[in-house]
């Protein structure tokens, strides 16, 4: 949160992205009237994959948990203990589980937030078409910009394969889908969002 405090001294905007924001949305809403949110859906799997590649950065380094959290003694007893074949087997399984436990608390949550501050993304809708994905968010910020900076990032790193899923992520996905088709829906019918035409609202309103 030092970053976080800092950023928002200096610009008056902070960008939030650690899993630990999410699920917050609501209070930030609450407590900033003028607040807007972005939020970003990815498949359970791809984001159980990054959270791995999290920790495994962690083991040589744990200076990004420091700077976020301060010099705590449960980053760098996590960084010790990753090191470890077995105690990094059940941190990853811990995490995985735990994210899965925590996505379906937050699915009830994302279908309470007000359509006309809060902009629902999806990751994969982005790689597959960046124009199209951003138009989603075309009420909070220029959709235009958002889809270049997009394209530029994925040139830069262009892992955007999702890693295999089990079921039960398969299942939490659909779930979040739903959740996402009946915002953006609302967002729709209030006249918070607006496409060009029927035919281009009809194919983006499709979630895959």
């Amino acid at each position: 949160m030092r970053i976080a405090d800092a950023l928002s001294a200096r610009s008056g905007v902070a960008v939030l992205k650690n899993p630990s924001d999410t699920g917050h949305e609501d209070e930030l809403l609450a407590g900033f009237p003028d607040a807007q949110i972005i939020i970003s859906r990815r498949r359970a799997a791809g984001i159980t994959a990054s959270s791995y590649r999290a920790m495994d950065r962690y083991i040589t380094t744990s200076a990004y948990g420091g700077a976020l959290r301060g010099d705590d003694f449960w980053i760098r007893l996590l960084a010790r203990g990753l090191r470890n074949r077995l105690l990094a087997s059940l941190v990853r399984f811990g995490t995985r589980w735990g994210l899965r436990a925590r996505l379906t608390g937050y699915l009830r949550t994302f279908s309470r937030l007000p359509a006309d501050r809060v902009a629902f993304l999806s990751y994969d809708e982005l790689v597959e078409d960046p124009d199209d994905g951003a138009r989603w968010a075309a009420h909070l910020l220029d959709a235009g910009r958002l889809s270049k900076e997009f394209r530029a990032a994925l040139s830069a790193d262009p892992r955007t394969r999702p890693p295999e899923s089990s079921w039960v992520d398969r299942e939490l996905d659909r779930r979040w889908a739903r959740v996402w088709e009946r915002k953006r829906g609302e967002q729709l019918r209030l006249g918070v969002l607006s496409h060009p035409t029927d035919d281009q609202h009809a194919g983006s309103a499709s979630i895959p």
